[in-house]
């Protein structure tokens, strides 16, 4: 055997796929699951004399690994570190047996004996971020994993499970972000495709989701069980057509009629449904269009056609429509801010900002063009700006909650907490039932290291939002701080519940 990182594959890129009740633990399709990677090294660097058996010995014991005789193989590994007990490879390799063989507390413990050995050991080092995540220890995972990149910055699968723990907290747009850095480093990879369409779909992000899920049924090959989940993620967002091309992947594999454990019945009907709304979105379509045409002149049914072609992602089309609409129409402003949507949508920036400045100067007293504009720095990322912008819109009209909020949340971005807090909390004195407001101000409480304000803003967003998936993965985290083990448990098990499918990985292992 080499030395270095050899890898046992099952598809192209290296990796094998597993199903998860074979590893160490069973997260169902209905619950975000986690790449998890267990890193194997061979580095042996002993004496001649004596060598052969221990490398015999421990690759004696890789092989009972890679045949699923978890614990044959932990006899072997045992065998090898009574030998030579600072042998760190083995150490990881005991502890990766114990893993697959769901033993999480006894190879959290081999994987810390590996790193005093030797801290600067990336396997053992990411493999303990990942025994965390698996014990639902986030902030400790987060911590080893952040450090095992620092010692290994190329890891995507690494990178995927910091975007996974970041959809849970609901930060979407730090999971996105993780997960094109994991994609930049496996471009091919259908499982990071599909989570980030997941993520950028729940943070209102419909142009490059929708270009991750067209990359996604673009790959030459694809599982029928991701095109079944990817087929469901575009229809709940609208995305019918999409959604039927995955539908017909799907039922083009062998093991379509059980894949995702749906039936022959169940896909079909998925498939029916399916294109039943995408027949329905092209007679809509076409209504409009028509109304277009029979009045050229009422920028109402521009508008109408522009929003329906943005609502379905046909981004390019509602450019060219209201282009030349804007410039006939160009007092509306409903026409204008279609045409700044579209711009934004098909990638240009540029024109989309000229658009919504337009836009402010028409209705210079309106608080929703200063927050239209605000929405787009945004989504831009010019935090500073969009505060700007949301502060102004305040002015026009500081009986808005949304206004608050809105300005609340970019100052939060900006790390500016203070002024964050107060904004949120003019936010919900305008409007007390809102649960995101609570939730982002529960957010600056843990900042501030005040859990039991914090405790009291996560659990009144609950009870106003039952579904709200940030909330409940924040209360999970706190009440495990604070010795609440049952209520920690209900809380993530409600939280996953609610992520059914939004973001699913598949265990996966880099073996010998």
């Amino acid at each position: 055997m080499e030395q270095g990182q050899l890898f046992e594959t099952t598809d192209e890129h290296g990796w094998t796929w597993m199903s998860l009740g074979s590893i160490c633990v069973h997260l169902c399709s209905s619950v975000v699951c986690a790449f998890c990677v267990v890193f194997l090294s061979v580095c042996l660097n002993v004496e001649s004399e004596g060598a052969e058996s221990w490398q015999a010995r421990y690759e004696a014991g890789l092989k009972r690994l890679a045949e699923g005789k978890y614990l044959l193989a932990q006899e072997e590994f045992k065998a090898v570190l009574a030998d030579n007990a600072a042998s760190v490879e083995a150490h990881n390799a005991l502890g990766v047996s114990y893993q697959k063989a769901g033993e999480l507390e006894l190879a959290r413990l081999s994987f810390v004996r590996a790193l005093e050995l030797n801290p600067s050991f990336v396997e053992a080092r990411t493999n303990l971020g990942l025994n965390s995540l698996l014990r639902n220890e986030t902030d400790r995972a987060v911590q080893e994993l952040e450090k095992s990149l620092q010692l290994d910055p190329q890891q995507p699968l690494v990178l995927f499970n910091l975007g996974v723990v970041a959809a849970r907290a609901g930060e979407l747009r730090s999971a996105a972000a993780y997960f094109e850095k994991a994609l930049a480093l496996q471009p091919d990879d259908a499982r990071i495709l599909y989570n980030l369409a997941a993520a950028y779909f729940a943070s209102s992000q419909p142009r490059p989701a929708l270009e991750k899920a067209d990359r996604l049924l673009a790959l030459p090959s694809l599982d029928s069980e991701v095109c079944l989940e990817a087929g469901e993620l575009l229809s709940r967002y609208g995305h019918a057509a999409r959604a039927v091309r995955f539908y017909q992947m799907a039922k083009r594999q062998s093991s379509a009629a059980s894949a995702g454990g749906k039936t022959s019945s169940n896909f079909d009907q998925l498939l029916a449904d399916a294109s039943a709304q995408f027949q329905r979105d092209v007679k809509a379509i076409a209504q409009l269009e028509a109304q277009v045409k029979s009045s050229p002149n009422d920028p109402v049914h521009y508008f109408n056609l522009g929003l329906m072609l943005t609502k379905l992602g046909e981004f390019s089309r509602c450019f060219e429509l209201l282009k030349p609409a804007v410039a006939r129409f160009p007092r509306s402003s409903e026409i204008r801010l279609a045409y700044a949507l579209a711009c934004y949508f098909t990638g240009r920036n540029d024109l989309a900002e000229q658009a919504y400045l337009q836009l402010v100067q028409m209705q210079p007293n309106s608080d929703q063009s200063h927050f239209a504009l605000g929405n787009f720095y945004a989504d831009a990322g010019r935090l500073e700006e969009a505060a700007a912008s949301f502060r102004r819109a305040i002015g026009k009209n500081p009986g808005n909650y949304l206004n608050h909020y809105m300005h609340g949340v970019a100052l939060f971005r900006c790390q500016s907490y203070l002024e964050a807090a107060a904004s949120l909390r003019m936010a919900l004195k305008l409007n007390p039932a809102h649960a995101d407001s609570n939730f982002w101000l529960g957010k600056i409480y843990l900042l501030r290291n005040d859990r039991v304000k914090a405790l009291q803003a996560f659990e009144r967003a609950v009870k106003l939002e039952p579904k709200h998936v940030g909330a409940h993965y924040q209360l999970a985290l706190l009440y495990a701080r604070l010795g609440e083990k049952a209520k920690s448990q209900e809380a993530l098990e409600i939280q996953r519940q609610l992520n059914a499918q939004l973001h699913k990985g598949i265990v996966a292992l880099r073996m010998p």
